[in-house]
């Protein structure tokens, strides 16, 4: 089946992030790179903003159905949490320059784009149920959420950071047996943290 006009924009633009980063994109190489023209960028997503926005979107729901899969799958709770560490990983891998954008606006604008809130909060709530858990019985709640925080900005900083802690000589993220080791870690790191 051939892609729509709209698709075609949406899958150029997570391409030219990956290789440029979204604030060196200028609409004109979007659709050059679609094999559209800039009146159909404009048409369809309003604005640069407006595309970004959408490709978020876009981003959000397959994550979000990805996580849905995970939390009601039968797998016993540590493995659903491997599981989830293991998607978000590789998410941000494929793209790593969508995430970078998005962490950049987040810096920006001291808080996330509204088109991310509905995988935020579907994490939020998935590591809460996991890490409750796995935790000890009437760990408090501020516990759960303190640990979760910690594990997602470990794991988010050393994806966002890869390139350079690999140039550093300190790891090398794009390597998957160490991707693996790392994520075990993290994640062994973690439920220790609860369980003191």
């Amino acid at each position: 089946m051939q892609e729509s006009t709209k698709e075609q924009i949406l899958n150029a633009t997570l391409e030219l992030i990956a290789e440029k980063g979204f604030p060196n994109l200028t609409i004109r190489e979007i659709a050059d790179r679609a094999g559209a023209n800039v009146a159909a960028v404009n048409y369809h997503f309003g604005s640069k903003e407006g595309l970004l926005g959408a490709v978020l979107q876009q981003e959000v729901a397959c994550k979000v159905t990805a996580l849905k899969a995970i939390r009601e799958s039968s797998d016993i709770p540590r493995v659903k949490l491997r599981r989830f560490l293991k998607e978000h990983a590789e998410n941000m891998r494929r793209h790593p320059g969508l995430y970078q954008s998005l962490f950049s606006r987040v810096l920006a604008n001291a808080e996330l784009p509204e088109e991310s809130q509905p995988y935020i909060a579907a994490t939020i709530d998935f590591l809460r149920e996991i890490l409750k858990a796995l935790a000890p019985r009437n760990t408090p709640k501020e516990k759960i959420d303190f640990a979760g925080t910690q594990m997602m900005g470990a794991l988010n900083y050393a994806l966002l950071m890869y390139r350079g802690l690999a140039k550093s000589g300190l790891f090398d993220l794009e390597d998957s047996e160490m991707l693996r080791r790392y994520l075990d870690q993290l994640q062994e790191a973690t439920l220790r943290g609860l369980n003191e």
